[in-house]
């Protein structure tokens, strides 16, 4: 079993939701929470710059004040430009490729 296992298929998900989805990027982004983000925890990362990567695609992800109908990770992609939003789906990407390659041994 790969070292990363969980992590690699939750980010593969949404690496293909992202790619594939004929939706605003924000609303890709916001898929990608609730269908990948919200499942995966800090720890599921090696500590240093993957893990940081990680908080940081989290908090964006997660970064307004909670709102009782729409939740807080729509309002923070919906208030998202699309510069930000594909930074952010960038850095998803980037982090996919980080942890495919500590899977499955190439750099």
């Amino acid at each position: 079993m790969e070292p990363y296992g969980y992590a690699y298929e939750k980010l593969m998900l949404a690496v293909d939701g992202l790619a594939t989805s004929p939706s605003r990027i924000q609303t890709r982004l916001e898929n990608t929470y609730s269908a990948c983000f919200m499942r995966l925890r800090d720890t599921d990362f090696p500590e240093g710059r993957n893990r940081d990567l990680f908080t940081s695609i989290y908090q964006r992800l997660t970064d307004a004040p909670d709102d009782p109908v729409r939740g807080k990770v729509s309002v923070a992609t919906a208030r998202m430009s699309d510069e930000e939003a594909s930074k952010l789906a960038s850095d998803i990407l980037s982090l996919f490729h980080r942890i495919a390659a500590l899977n499955f041994g190439y750099d």
